[in-house]
């Protein structure tokens, strides 16, 4: 048995191989671009090397320049806190300049001076001359500077600040005693020589007292000592007319403050209860007089608010002026008995000093008789 086949249908495939054939072999309409040619760097072993070097030393020099900002940094804080503390203890109202120059004189002449003496001399009076003169020249200065090193001492050392601060405390007690001691022997002192004076002028008849002045010089103590008392009153008259102005204002502002609140409340109050009126029956007529009956309400109670705070105001005003007037009048008779007074001891003295010149006088003209 034979299967014919139409030669037809064999060419098609034969065909279909060789056009493909000739599709893969056809070469582009347009150009190709050119491939890109990539380079591989590959390093060598001896730039490895180099570059793992460069990367320590980079790093290296990286670290000690942070370290070296770092101590600078530090450094620079020092400097200032050490700035702002020489600040601190130095005292501006002092002459820092011509006090250390006369410091270091004096410790120069001290040192001058100590040379041909013994050897525990010369090393401990200069550095006392240095601490007496600092403080005397520097009194603020040196003041300062013994709080910082107290301030030190508690710090860092409390157990030899507590015994410092004893000592000190010692110190000023003995200090205390021999002023009390020196103004009492003074005192007695000058008692014996009045008492002496007082018999001599007894015995001799002579004025002794007047003659010495020592009336004059009492005269202008109490003189004095009456000018420190007016002072002192006419402060303690400014402090209190201070206290009551200070007192009314508070008052009056209290005062207004809660006339002003009640105002607002009232407001409030009344405007609320309008717009419910309002509100539950708009229609109305009568609700339209209802507000305006609260209206007429507020602004009454506005109008009385304020006239209460300005009738305040003006009676603190009025307190203010009449306790101004009261302190005035007050210094002005305290400022009037103590001329009176001084008036009247310096006529004392005045007549005392004349009556001492005539007896000075008397005694001359004795003397040249006798003579």
């Amino acid at each position: 048995m034979r299967i014919r086949v139409p030669r037809r249908a064999l060419a098609v495939p034969v065909l279909g191989v060789t056009i493909a054939s000739n599709e893969k072999e056809k070469l582009p309409i347009y150009p190709q671009p050119e491939p890109q040619v990539v380079v591989l760097d590959e390093p060598s072993e001896l730039e490895r090397q180099i570059g793992s070097v460069r990367r320590m030393v980079t790093g290296a020099y990286k670290d000690t320049h942070a370290k070296v900002q770092s101590v600078i940094s530090r450094w620079i804080g020092v400097e200032h806190a050490v700035e702002s503390r020489v600040k601190s203890l130095l005292d501006p109202s002092e002459e820092i300049t011509l006090g250390l120059l006369y410091t270091t004189i004096a410790t120069l002449s001290t040192s001058i001076v100590t040379r041909s003496r013994s050897l525990p001399i010369r090393f401990i009076l200069p550095p006392t001359a240095f601490l007496v003169s600092f403080s005397y020249f520097l009194p603020k200065t040196t003041a300062n500077i013994s709080d910082y090193n107290t301030e030190l001492e508690e710090r860092y050392f409390p157990t030899l600040a507590e015994k410092h601060a004893i000592a000190r405390a010692h110190s000023g007690m003995l200090v205390e005693r021999i002023k009390e001691g020196t103004a009492s022997g003074r005192e007695q002192m000058g008692k014996g020589v009045g008492k002496s004076v007082d018999w001599m002028q007894g015995v001799t008849g002579l004025k002794i007292r007047e003659t010495l002045g020592w009336n004059e010089v009492t005269s202008k103590s109490v003189t004095s000592e009456v000018e420190k008392l007016l002072e002192r009153d006419r402060e303690n008259v400014q402090g209190f007319a201070k206290d009551v102005a200070d007192g009314v204002k508070g008052r009056t502002g209290a005062a207004a403050e809660t006339v002003e609140e009640m105002a607002e409340t009232d407001k409030g109050l009344f405007s609320r209860w309008g717009k419910s009126q309002a509100s539950s029956s708009s229609s109305e007529n009568p609700v339209v007089k209802a507000r305006e009956i609260v209206g007429d309400v507020v602004d009454g109670t506005v109008d009385r608010s304020k006239a209460a705070a300005s009738e305040v105001s003006r009676l603190a005003e009025t307190d203010k002026k009449l306790a101004k007037e009261f302190v005035g009048d007050v210094a002005k008779e305290t400022e009037a008995r103590s001329k009176a007074a001084a008036e009247e001891i310096g006529k004392m003295a005045q007549t005392d000093k004349e009556r001492a010149k005539e007896t000075k006088e008397d005694a001359k003209k004795e003397v040249k008789k006798l003579v």
